[in-house]
């Protein structure tokens, strides 16, 4: 089944507040509410435009896929690759960097935003 990430990769992107952030794109309170809760089933395309122009991000990233309890799925199909994964608590990740690992990252994202 296809579910929502939409609050974790908002967290992910350093987001603290998904909901009000939602709002602030025009997304109405009620929907901004079953999107972080993962209750909302009806998504509509122009929703997903302006949050993944406002995220810097595509769908897939705002959805994960589990198969259903009895549901086989061939290690090849595309939906593998929606499985849900692991979301990086980067920050907690920064505060044990030394400064020079973090001028070393610094780079490296410079390095790969420039791809």
């Amino acid at each position: 089944m296809i579910q929502w990430q939409l609050k974790e990769m908002l967290a992910q992107k350093g987001i603290a507040q998904p909901h009000s952030w939602l709002k602030k794109l025009n997304i109405s309170h009620n929907v901004a509410s079953k999107m972080l809760r993962n209750q909302q089933q009806r998504v509509e395309l122009r929703q997903l435009n302006i949050i993944c122009t406002a995220a810097w991000c595509t769908p897939n990233d705002l959805f994960t896929w589990q198969p259903d309890e009895n549901q086989i799925v061939e290690d090849s199909h595309p939906l593998q690759k929606m499985r849900q994964r692991a979301i990086s608590q980067l920050n907690n990740k920064l505060k044990k960097l030394t400064p020079e690992q973090i001028a070393e990252l610094d780079k490296l994202a410079d390095e790969l935003g420039n791809k």
